[in-house]
């Protein structure tokens, strides 16, 4: 789910459900974002995550991590979780 804030609160832009990668087109102030979003192994605080040439520290929420680029316009550019905290 992707959301956008507006001045009466918080606006549902797009909705999609279930894990892996994804690419949306999203017109707006939003623009293209790519997302990941796959089940942590047990005992994990953290995925390292790798997109774009650039490691990240992702932490672990609810055993799920969940990463997100925004205004990333090249739908072939894939984030890859190359290890676990």
């Amino acid at each position: 789910m992707i959301c956008s804030r507006e001045e009466a609160g918080w606006d549902v832009v797009y909705f999609a459900g279930g894990g892996g990668v994804s690419w949306t087109d999203l017109t707006g102030d939003v623009g293209p974002v790519t997302r990941l979003v796959m089940e942590a192994p047990g005992g994990a605080s953290a995925g390292v995550v790798d997109f774009m040439g650039v490691c990240r520290h992702v932490e672990v929420q609810s055993g799920y991590l969940v990463f997100v680029a925004w205004d990333q316009a090249d739908p072939d550019a894939v984030p890859d979780v190359v290890g676990w905290v």
